[in-house]
Protein backbone atom coordinates (compact mmCIF):
# COMPACT_ATOMS: atom_id res chain seq x y z
CA UNK A 1 0.00 0.00 0.00
CA UNK A 2 2.84 2.54 0.89
CA UNK A 3 4.55 1.32 -2.27
CA UNK A 4 1.33 3.04 -4.68
CA UNK A 5 1.21 5.99 -2.03
CA UNK A 6 4.85 6.46 -2.96
CA UNK A 7 4.11 6.30 -6.77
CA UNK A 8 1.03 8.29 -6.47
CA UNK A 9 2.90 10.81 -4.70
CA UNK A 10 5.86 10.70 -7.24
CA UNK A 11 3.74 11.27 -9.85
CA UNK A 12 2.12 14.45 -8.64
CA UNK A 13 5.32 16.10 -7.98
CA UNK A 14 6.95 15.33 -11.23
CA UNK A 15 3.79 16.97 -12.65
CA UNK A 16 3.24 19.98 -10.62
CA UNK A 17 7.39 20.37 -11.26
CA UNK A 18 6.77 19.92 -15.17
CA UNK A 19 3.66 22.77 -14.51
CA UNK A 20 6.36 24.98 -13.06
CA UNK A 21 8.60 24.64 -16.07
CA UNK A 22 8.08 27.46 -19.04
CA UNK A 23 7.05 26.07 -22.13
CA UNK A 24 9.76 25.89 -25.45
CA UNK A 25 7.91 26.31 -28.16
CA UNK A 26 9.65 25.55 -31.89
CA UNK A 27 11.32 28.93 -33.73
CA UNK A 28 10.77 26.41 -37.50
CA UNK A 29 10.47 28.96 -40.20
CA UNK A 30 7.98 28.11 -42.84
CA UNK A 31 9.20 29.08 -46.26
CA UNK A 32 7.75 28.50 -50.18
CA UNK A 33 7.57 25.27 -51.56
CA UNK A 34 10.69 25.27 -53.47
CA UNK A 35 10.14 24.29 -57.38
CA UNK A 36 11.04 21.17 -58.94
CA UNK A 37 14.11 21.26 -60.93
CA UNK A 38 15.24 18.81 -63.52
CA UNK A 39 18.25 18.15 -64.69
CA UNK A 40 19.28 20.30 -67.77
CA UNK A 41 19.81 18.57 -71.27
CA UNK A 42 23.07 19.70 -72.03
CA UNK A 43 25.98 16.98 -71.40
CA UNK A 44 29.56 17.42 -71.91
CA UNK A 45 30.50 14.94 -75.06
CA UNK A 46 33.69 15.39 -75.34
CA UNK A 47 36.57 17.50 -73.90
CA UNK A 48 40.52 17.71 -74.56
CA UNK A 49 43.08 19.17 -71.90
CA UNK A 50 46.30 21.24 -72.76
CA UNK A 51 48.86 19.49 -71.23
CA UNK A 52 52.91 20.12 -72.40
CA UNK A 53 53.50 18.26 -75.04
CA UNK A 54 49.95 18.39 -76.50
CA UNK A 55 48.58 22.47 -75.92
CA UNK A 56 45.24 23.28 -76.97
CA UNK A 57 42.40 22.52 -74.85
CA UNK A 58 38.45 22.34 -75.64
CA UNK A 59 35.14 20.95 -74.28
CA UNK A 60 32.16 19.58 -76.96
CA UNK A 61 28.43 19.84 -75.49
CA UNK A 62 25.57 18.29 -76.64
CA UNK A 63 21.71 18.84 -76.38
CA UNK A 64 20.20 15.76 -75.36
CA UNK A 65 16.57 17.25 -75.11
CA UNK A 66 13.83 17.39 -77.63
CA UNK A 67 13.63 21.77 -76.56
CA UNK A 68 15.68 24.60 -78.23
CA UNK A 69 18.27 25.79 -75.20
CA UNK A 70 19.05 29.54 -74.88
CA UNK A 71 22.27 29.57 -73.25
CA UNK A 72 21.69 33.51 -72.11
CA UNK A 73 22.98 33.87 -68.44
CA UNK A 74 24.49 30.25 -68.34
CA UNK A 75 27.90 29.27 -67.40
CA UNK A 76 30.62 26.99 -68.24
CA UNK A 77 33.05 26.43 -65.78
CA UNK A 78 35.73 23.89 -65.08
CA UNK A 79 36.35 23.67 -61.13
CA UNK A 80 36.91 27.12 -60.01
CA UNK A 81 37.36 29.14 -63.26
CA UNK A 82 34.28 30.48 -65.84
CA UNK A 83 34.91 29.95 -69.32
CA UNK A 84 32.09 31.09 -70.22
CA UNK A 85 29.02 33.50 -69.79
CA UNK A 86 26.63 34.00 -72.60
CA UNK A 87 25.16 37.11 -72.64
CA UNK A 88 23.50 37.17 -75.74
CA UNK A 89 20.69 34.68 -77.19
CA UNK A 90 22.82 31.35 -78.34
CA UNK A 91 20.11 29.08 -78.90
CA UNK A 92 21.30 25.08 -79.27
CA UNK A 93 18.89 23.66 -81.51
CA UNK A 94 17.93 19.50 -80.09
CA UNK A 95 20.20 16.84 -80.99
CA UNK A 96 23.20 18.91 -81.71
CA UNK A 97 26.50 19.79 -80.90
CA UNK A 98 28.48 23.10 -80.00
CA UNK A 99 32.09 23.39 -79.32
CA UNK A 100 33.79 25.63 -76.57
CA UNK A 101 37.78 26.57 -77.92
CA UNK A 102 40.88 28.12 -75.68
CA UNK A 103 41.80 30.55 -78.08
CA UNK A 104 42.42 29.16 -81.57
CA UNK A 105 42.35 25.49 -80.41
CA UNK A 106 39.18 24.32 -82.64
CA UNK A 107 39.61 27.10 -85.56
CA UNK A 108 35.83 26.83 -86.19
CA UNK A 109 34.57 26.56 -83.11
CA UNK A 110 31.39 28.44 -82.23
CA UNK A 111 32.45 29.64 -79.09
CA UNK A 112 35.88 30.70 -77.82
CA UNK A 113 37.42 30.90 -74.33
CA UNK A 114 40.75 32.95 -72.85
CA UNK A 115 40.53 30.92 -69.81
CA UNK A 116 43.14 28.08 -69.87
CA UNK A 117 41.83 24.40 -69.59
CA UNK A 118 44.55 22.89 -68.01
CA UNK A 119 45.86 19.32 -67.20
CA UNK A 120 44.81 19.72 -63.55
CA UNK A 121 41.41 20.14 -65.00
CA UNK A 122 38.70 17.33 -63.36
CA UNK A 123 35.46 18.48 -63.11
CA UNK A 124 33.51 20.30 -65.64
CA UNK A 125 30.03 22.34 -64.51
CA UNK A 126 27.25 23.54 -66.96
CA UNK A 127 24.91 25.76 -64.37
CA UNK A 128 21.51 27.33 -65.93
CA UNK A 129 20.57 30.54 -65.21
CA UNK A 130 18.90 31.96 -61.74
CA UNK A 131 15.45 30.99 -62.04
CA UNK A 132 14.91 28.15 -64.94
CA UNK A 133 13.78 25.14 -63.30
CA UNK A 134 17.10 23.30 -64.45
CA UNK A 135 19.63 21.77 -61.96
CA UNK A 136 23.30 22.86 -62.42
CA UNK A 137 25.17 19.61 -63.63
CA UNK A 138 28.94 18.44 -62.84
CA UNK A 139 30.74 16.08 -64.69
CA UNK A 140 33.87 14.28 -63.49
CA UNK A 141 36.88 13.71 -65.66
CA UNK A 142 39.46 11.57 -65.66
CA UNK A 143 42.55 12.34 -64.03
CA UNK A 144 45.45 13.45 -66.59
CA UNK A 145 48.50 10.59 -66.71
CA UNK A 146 51.23 12.54 -67.50
CA UNK A 147 52.85 9.12 -68.09
CA UNK A 148 50.81 8.66 -71.57
CA UNK A 149 52.05 10.44 -73.73
CA UNK A 150 48.86 11.25 -75.65
CA UNK A 151 46.76 13.98 -76.42
CA UNK A 152 44.97 13.45 -74.05
CA UNK A 153 41.53 13.27 -75.67
CA UNK A 154 38.33 12.11 -74.47
CA UNK A 155 34.84 11.21 -76.27
CA UNK A 156 31.70 10.10 -73.73
CA UNK A 157 30.45 6.90 -74.85
CA UNK A 158 27.52 6.26 -77.20
CA UNK A 159 24.75 3.67 -76.51
CA UNK A 160 21.67 2.69 -79.23
CA UNK A 161 19.82 5.63 -77.24
CA UNK A 162 22.61 8.35 -77.34
CA UNK A 163 25.62 9.19 -74.88
CA UNK A 164 25.71 6.72 -72.03
CA UNK A 165 24.97 8.20 -68.85
CA UNK A 166 27.54 6.07 -66.89
CA UNK A 167 29.45 7.70 -63.80
CA UNK A 168 32.28 7.26 -65.62
CA UNK A 169 31.15 7.81 -69.32
CA UNK A 170 34.31 8.71 -71.05
CA UNK A 171 36.68 6.64 -72.87
CA UNK A 172 40.21 8.03 -74.21
CA UNK A 173 40.79 8.23 -78.24
CA UNK A 174 44.36 7.21 -77.68
CA UNK A 175 45.64 10.19 -80.34
CA UNK A 176 49.42 10.32 -79.75
CA UNK A 177 50.26 11.64 -83.85
CA UNK A 178 49.07 15.10 -84.92
CA UNK A 179 47.85 13.54 -87.93
CA UNK A 180 45.53 11.34 -86.32
CA UNK A 181 44.67 14.53 -84.15
CA UNK A 182 44.26 16.69 -87.46
CA UNK A 183 41.75 13.55 -88.77
CA UNK A 184 39.93 13.26 -85.64
CA UNK A 185 35.93 14.36 -86.09
CA UNK A 186 34.40 17.02 -83.85
CA UNK A 187 30.72 18.22 -84.59
CA UNK A 188 29.58 21.10 -84.26
CA UNK A 189 26.32 22.19 -85.71
CA UNK A 190 27.11 25.92 -84.44
CA UNK A 191 24.39 28.12 -82.63
CA UNK A 192 20.60 28.64 -84.08
CA UNK A 193 20.56 31.73 -86.11
CA UNK A 194 16.58 32.74 -86.51
CA UNK A 195 15.53 33.08 -90.37
CA UNK A 196 15.03 36.72 -91.68
CA UNK A 197 11.50 37.88 -91.97
CA UNK A 198 9.03 35.91 -94.75
CA UNK A 199 8.22 37.44 -97.96
CA UNK A 200 4.65 36.57 -97.20
CA UNK A 201 1.84 37.92 -95.76
CA UNK A 202 -1.37 37.01 -94.09
CA UNK A 203 -4.29 38.26 -95.95
CA UNK A 204 -7.68 36.42 -94.99
CA UNK A 205 -8.59 35.69 -91.91
CA UNK A 206 -12.10 33.02 -91.61
CA UNK A 207 -12.62 32.49 -87.56
CA UNK A 208 -16.21 31.84 -87.77
CA UNK A 209 -16.73 29.03 -89.98
CA UNK A 210 -20.12 27.69 -91.82
CA UNK A 211 -22.38 25.53 -90.42
CA UNK A 212 -22.11 22.15 -92.32
CA UNK A 213 -22.50 18.49 -92.07
CA UNK A 214 -20.22 16.67 -89.94
CA UNK A 215 -18.89 14.91 -92.30
CA UNK A 216 -18.73 18.12 -95.18
CA UNK A 217 -14.46 18.06 -96.26
CA UNK A 218 -15.20 22.04 -96.92
CA UNK A 219 -12.29 24.10 -95.92
CA UNK A 220 -15.42 26.86 -95.16
CA UNK A 221 -16.54 24.48 -92.58
CA UNK A 222 -13.91 25.39 -90.34
CA UNK A 223 -11.75 28.11 -89.64
CA UNK A 224 -8.32 29.33 -91.46
CA UNK A 225 -5.52 31.76 -92.26
CA UNK A 226 -4.43 33.04 -96.03
CA UNK A 227 -1.23 33.65 -96.78
CA UNK A 228 -0.11 35.27 -99.99
CA UNK A 229 3.42 35.81 -101.77
CA UNK A 230 3.64 39.32 -103.06
CA UNK A 231 6.89 38.35 -104.07
CA UNK A 232 8.73 37.69 -107.67
CA UNK A 233 10.44 34.08 -105.88
CA UNK A 234 9.19 31.35 -104.21
CA UNK A 235 8.86 31.58 -100.84
CA UNK A 236 10.20 28.36 -98.71
CA UNK A 237 8.35 28.06 -95.12
CA UNK A 238 9.98 25.65 -93.68
CA UNK A 239 11.38 27.65 -90.98
CA UNK A 240 8.32 28.72 -89.91
CA UNK A 241 5.21 28.46 -87.66
CA UNK A 242 1.58 29.98 -87.62
CA UNK A 243 0.83 31.13 -84.00
CA UNK A 244 -2.98 32.51 -83.56
CA UNK A 245 -3.50 33.71 -79.45
CA UNK A 246 -5.92 31.07 -79.39
CA UNK A 247 -6.46 28.82 -75.91
CA UNK A 248 -3.04 30.05 -74.62
CA UNK A 249 -0.49 32.85 -74.73
CA UNK A 250 2.01 29.87 -74.42
CA UNK A 251 2.60 27.62 -77.72
CA UNK A 252 0.90 24.62 -78.14
CA UNK A 253 -0.48 22.15 -80.14
CA UNK A 254 -3.97 24.04 -80.54
CA UNK A 255 -2.05 27.43 -81.39
CA UNK A 256 0.84 26.56 -83.25
CA UNK A 257 0.76 25.16 -86.72
CA UNK A 258 4.14 24.65 -88.55
CA UNK A 259 4.66 25.45 -92.20
CA UNK A 260 7.25 22.39 -92.58
CA UNK A 261 7.30 21.84 -96.19
CA UNK A 262 4.84 24.62 -97.82
CA UNK A 263 6.13 26.69 -100.27
CA UNK A 264 4.39 29.43 -101.64
CA UNK A 265 5.11 30.70 -105.51
CA UNK A 266 5.08 34.00 -106.47
CA UNK A 267 1.94 35.55 -106.51
CA UNK A 268 0.31 32.66 -104.76
CA UNK A 269 -1.64 31.85 -101.91
CA UNK A 270 -1.39 28.96 -99.00
CA UNK A 271 -4.24 28.22 -96.73
CA UNK A 272 -3.39 26.78 -93.39
CA UNK A 273 -6.85 25.19 -92.45
CA UNK A 274 -5.00 21.64 -90.60
CA UNK A 275 -3.06 20.99 -88.10
CA UNK A 276 -0.45 18.52 -88.02
CA UNK A 277 -2.62 15.90 -86.84
CA UNK A 278 -5.01 16.43 -89.26
CA UNK A 279 -7.75 18.52 -87.36
CA UNK A 280 -9.19 21.81 -88.27
CA UNK A 281 -7.55 24.48 -86.71
CA UNK A 282 -9.65 26.50 -84.27
CA UNK A 283 -9.86 30.47 -84.36
CA UNK A 284 -11.21 32.59 -81.41
CA UNK A 285 -14.37 34.19 -82.82
CA UNK A 286 -14.43 36.72 -79.97
CA UNK A 287 -11.51 38.42 -82.00
CA UNK A 288 -7.98 37.82 -81.66
CA UNK A 289 -3.88 37.61 -83.54
CA UNK A 290 -2.59 35.57 -85.96
CA UNK A 291 1.25 36.14 -87.12
CA UNK A 292 4.31 34.13 -87.97
CA UNK A 293 7.31 33.31 -86.20
CA UNK A 294 10.40 30.96 -86.71
CA UNK A 295 9.36 27.75 -85.87
CA UNK A 296 11.08 27.39 -82.48
CA UNK A 297 9.37 30.64 -81.51
CA UNK A 298 12.81 32.12 -80.65
CA UNK A 299 11.70 35.19 -82.97
CA UNK A 300 7.71 36.99 -83.27
CA UNK A 301 7.48 39.09 -86.88
CA UNK A 302 5.63 41.54 -86.03
CA UNK A 303 5.32 42.74 -89.68
CA UNK A 304 3.26 39.73 -90.23
CA UNK A 305 0.51 39.93 -87.64
CA UNK A 306 -2.96 40.68 -88.65
CA UNK A 307 -5.42 41.69 -85.91
CA UNK A 308 -9.13 40.55 -86.83
CA UNK A 309 -12.29 41.88 -84.89
CA UNK A 310 -15.19 39.82 -83.06
CA UNK A 311 -16.98 38.10 -85.68
CA UNK A 312 -20.63 37.48 -83.90
CA UNK A 313 -23.73 35.29 -85.65
CA UNK A 314 -23.91 37.66 -88.73
CA UNK A 315 -20.21 37.60 -89.45
CA UNK A 316 -20.71 33.25 -89.63
CA UNK A 317 -19.42 31.87 -92.55
CA UNK A 318 -17.44 36.13 -93.45
CA UNK A 319 -13.94 36.42 -94.03
CA UNK A 320 -11.95 39.18 -92.74
CA UNK A 321 -9.72 40.14 -95.96
CA UNK A 322 -7.59 42.66 -96.95
CA UNK A 323 -8.16 44.69 -99.72
CA UNK A 324 -5.73 45.92 -102.51
CA UNK A 325 -5.43 49.30 -101.22
CA UNK A 326 -4.13 47.71 -97.83
CA UNK A 327 -7.58 48.39 -95.65
CA UNK A 328 -9.14 45.01 -94.14
CA UNK A 329 -12.89 44.70 -94.32
CA UNK A 330 -15.42 41.85 -93.90
CA UNK A 331 -16.56 39.89 -97.20
CA UNK A 332 -19.25 37.40 -97.46
CA UNK A 333 -17.45 36.09 -100.05
CA UNK A 334 -14.48 33.90 -98.68
CA UNK A 335 -11.72 32.77 -101.03
CA UNK A 336 -9.46 30.16 -99.28
CA UNK A 337 -7.80 29.28 -102.75
CA UNK A 338 -7.37 32.15 -104.80
CA UNK A 339 -7.64 36.06 -104.64
CA UNK A 340 -9.63 37.99 -102.23
CA UNK A 341 -13.31 38.91 -103.15
CA UNK A 342 -15.78 41.67 -102.44
CA UNK A 343 -18.49 41.51 -104.11
CA UNK A 344 -19.89 45.29 -105.11
CA UNK A 345 -23.08 46.05 -103.62
CA UNK A 346 -25.76 46.62 -106.18
CA UNK A 347 -28.06 49.39 -104.20
CA UNK A 348 -27.08 52.62 -105.45
CA UNK A 349 -26.94 55.28 -102.97
CA UNK A 350 -28.68 58.43 -104.31
CA UNK A 351 -26.43 61.03 -102.50
CA UNK A 352 -23.17 60.63 -104.64
CA UNK A 353 -25.26 60.97 -108.13
CA UNK A 354 -24.64 64.41 -109.74
CA UNK A 355 -27.80 66.82 -109.44
CA UNK A 356 -29.78 66.65 -112.41
CA UNK A 357 -29.36 70.34 -114.85
CA UNK A 358 -32.66 73.23 -114.36
CA UNK A 359 -35.87 72.04 -115.40
CA UNK A 360 -35.05 68.36 -114.73
CA UNK A 361 -35.91 66.06 -111.95
CA UNK A 362 -34.25 63.11 -110.71
CA UNK A 363 -36.80 59.79 -111.01
CA UNK A 364 -36.94 57.62 -107.72
CA UNK A 365 -37.52 54.58 -109.99
CA UNK A 366 -34.82 55.06 -112.22
CA UNK A 367 -32.27 57.26 -110.54
CA UNK A 368 -32.32 59.23 -114.44
CA UNK A 369 -33.05 62.89 -114.95
CA UNK A 370 -36.04 63.67 -116.20
CA UNK A 371 -37.67 66.86 -117.48
CA UNK A 372 -40.76 68.74 -115.28
CA UNK A 373 -42.53 69.60 -118.37
CA UNK A 374 -42.68 66.00 -119.45
CA UNK A 375 -43.96 64.75 -116.01
CA UNK A 376 -46.51 67.69 -115.43
CA UNK A 377 -47.71 66.82 -118.95
CA UNK A 378 -48.56 63.32 -118.09
CA UNK A 379 -50.46 63.71 -114.94
CA UNK A 380 -54.10 63.97 -115.24
CA UNK A 381 -55.88 67.32 -114.91
CA UNK A 382 -57.27 68.79 -112.11
CA UNK A 383 -60.39 69.14 -111.30
CA UNK A 384 -62.55 72.21 -111.79
CA UNK A 385 -61.28 74.93 -109.02
CA UNK A 386 -58.22 72.78 -108.50
CA UNK A 387 -54.48 73.64 -109.69
CA UNK A 388 -51.25 71.70 -109.70
CA UNK A 389 -48.31 72.43 -106.67
CA UNK A 390 -45.41 72.95 -108.82
CA UNK A 391 -43.42 71.54 -105.91
CA UNK A 392 -45.20 68.13 -105.28
CA UNK A 393 -47.12 67.56 -108.72
CA UNK A 394 -50.42 67.33 -106.61
CA UNK A 395 -53.75 68.97 -107.47
CA UNK A 396 -54.42 71.75 -104.78
CA UNK A 397 -57.71 73.83 -103.78
CA UNK A 398 -57.34 77.59 -105.47
CA UNK A 399 -59.95 78.87 -102.78
CA UNK A 400 -58.42 77.38 -99.99
CA UNK A 401 -55.03 79.18 -101.56
CA UNK A 402 -56.23 82.28 -101.66
CA UNK A 403 -58.11 82.02 -98.52
CA UNK A 404 -55.01 81.15 -96.58
CA UNK A 405 -52.85 83.16 -97.80
CA UNK A 406 -54.85 86.72 -98.97
CA UNK A 407 -55.27 89.20 -96.32
CA UNK A 408 -58.72 90.76 -95.88
CA UNK A 409 -59.01 93.87 -97.87
CA UNK A 410 -59.46 97.46 -96.03
CA UNK A 411 -62.34 99.52 -94.81
CA UNK A 412 -63.99 100.94 -98.30
CA UNK A 413 -62.85 98.09 -100.29
CA UNK A 414 -63.63 94.47 -101.66
CA UNK A 415 -61.90 91.70 -103.18
CA UNK A 416 -61.89 91.06 -106.87
CA UNK A 417 -63.20 87.82 -107.74
CA UNK A 418 -61.58 87.46 -110.96
CA UNK A 419 -57.73 88.88 -109.67
CA UNK A 420 -58.18 88.52 -105.77
CA UNK A 421 -56.53 92.13 -105.55
CA UNK A 422 -58.25 94.50 -103.18
CA UNK A 423 -60.08 96.96 -104.95
CA UNK A 424 -62.41 100.06 -103.89
CA UNK A 425 -65.93 99.97 -104.20
CA UNK A 426 -66.91 102.92 -105.50
CA UNK A 427 -64.37 101.95 -108.50
CA UNK A 428 -66.53 98.70 -108.49
CA UNK A 429 -69.70 100.07 -109.01
CA UNK A 430 -68.35 102.48 -111.49
CA UNK A 431 -67.71 99.27 -113.82
CA UNK A 432 -70.71 97.53 -113.02
CA UNK A 433 -73.72 97.53 -115.85
CA UNK A 434 -76.17 99.79 -115.42
CA UNK A 435 -79.53 99.02 -114.26
CA UNK A 436 -82.49 98.47 -115.98
CA UNK A 437 -85.31 101.02 -116.26
CA UNK A 438 -87.28 101.85 -113.62
CA UNK A 439 -84.26 100.00 -111.28
CA UNK A 440 -81.64 102.28 -109.46
CA UNK A 441 -78.48 100.67 -107.56
CA UNK A 442 -78.84 100.08 -103.95
CA UNK A 443 -75.24 101.57 -102.69
CA UNK A 444 -74.67 99.55 -100.21
CA UNK A 445 -74.98 95.99 -101.83
CA UNK A 446 -74.88 97.46 -105.54
CA UNK A 447 -77.67 95.26 -106.48
CA UNK A 448 -80.14 96.79 -108.93
CA UNK A 449 -83.53 97.44 -107.18
CA UNK A 450 -87.01 98.96 -107.84
CA UNK A 451 -87.02 102.76 -108.37
CA UNK A 452 -88.27 104.46 -105.19
CA UNK A 453 -90.86 107.18 -105.17
CA UNK A 454 -89.55 110.61 -103.70
CA UNK A 455 -91.17 111.90 -100.33
CA UNK A 456 -91.20 114.98 -99.01
CA UNK A 457 -92.14 115.14 -95.70
CA UNK A 458 -92.17 118.73 -95.19
CA UNK A 459 -93.81 119.59 -98.20
CA UNK A 460 -96.67 117.04 -97.09
CA UNK A 461 -97.58 118.29 -93.82
CA UNK A 462 -96.77 121.98 -95.15
CA UNK A 463 -99.83 121.29 -98.13
CA UNK A 464 -102.27 120.62 -95.25
CA UNK A 465 -104.35 123.49 -93.99
CA UNK A 466 -104.17 124.12 -89.93
CA UNK A 467 -107.62 122.89 -88.67
CA UNK A 468 -108.97 121.91 -92.35
CA UNK A 469 -111.36 119.43 -93.25
CA UNK A 470 -110.34 119.11 -97.23
CA UNK A 471 -107.11 116.99 -98.03
CA UNK A 472 -105.02 118.24 -95.65
CA UNK A 473 -107.58 116.55 -93.41
CA UNK A 474 -106.05 114.47 -90.42
CA UNK A 475 -106.58 111.37 -91.54
CA UNK A 476 -104.37 112.03 -94.80
CA UNK A 477 -101.96 112.98 -92.61
CA UNK A 478 -102.20 109.33 -91.04
CA UNK A 479 -102.49 107.47 -94.63
CA UNK A 480 -99.32 109.25 -94.78
CA UNK A 481 -97.24 108.35 -92.44
CA UNK A 482 -98.50 105.05 -92.68
CA UNK A 483 -96.56 104.75 -95.84
CA UNK A 484 -93.63 106.77 -94.60
CA UNK A 485 -93.34 103.67 -92.13
CA UNK A 486 -94.06 100.79 -94.12
CA UNK A 487 -91.34 102.48 -96.40
CA UNK A 488 -88.65 102.62 -93.72
CA UNK A 489 -89.67 98.80 -92.79
CA UNK A 490 -89.11 97.88 -96.26
CA UNK A 491 -85.61 99.83 -96.55
CA UNK A 492 -84.40 98.21 -93.44
CA UNK A 493 -85.41 94.62 -94.73
CA UNK A 494 -82.94 95.48 -97.56
CA UNK A 495 -80.03 96.58 -95.26
CA UNK A 496 -80.34 93.60 -93.30
CA UNK A 497 -80.47 91.04 -96.27
CA UNK A 498 -77.46 93.22 -97.65
CA UNK A 499 -75.22 93.02 -94.18
CA UNK A 500 -76.26 89.33 -93.96
CA UNK A 501 -75.00 88.55 -98.04
CA UNK A 502 -71.80 90.36 -97.19
CA UNK A 503 -70.82 88.22 -93.99
CA UNK A 504 -71.76 85.40 -95.77
CA UNK A 505 -69.19 86.25 -98.54
CA UNK A 506 -66.47 87.24 -96.22
CA UNK A 507 -66.69 84.03 -94.30
CA UNK A 508 -66.76 82.03 -97.66
CA UNK A 509 -63.52 83.45 -98.83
Amino acid sequence: MRFWRGIALGVGLSLAAFGAMPMIVSAVATVSTPAIQRDQPLVVAGFKRSVAAHPGAYIQLYNSGSDIVNLKGWTLKTNDVTHALWSNDSYILPKTHVVVSYIESVASASYRTLAPIGENVTSVVVEPIDGLDYRPTATALPVYSSTDNSYDVWQRRTITTGYSTAAAPFDKTGIKTPDQYASMNLYDDGFYVPPAAPSVQIVEVYPYGSDCSPHDPSVLCGDYVKLYNPTAAPADLSDYSLRTDSSSASRTASNTFPLDGVVVQPGGYETVWLTDGGDRISLTNSGGYVWLEDVYGTRTYDETMANYPSAGSSQQGFAWAMKDDGSWAWTGAPAPLGANEFPVVLAVETSVLTECPAGKYRNPETNRCRSIEEAVNALAVCSEGQYRNPDTNRCKSAVTLASASLTPCKEGQERNPATNRCRSIASAVAELIPCDEDYERNPATNRCRKSQPVVSPVSTVAAVPAGGNGSGSPWVVGIAAIGAIGYSVYEWRHEVTGAATSVLRRLKK
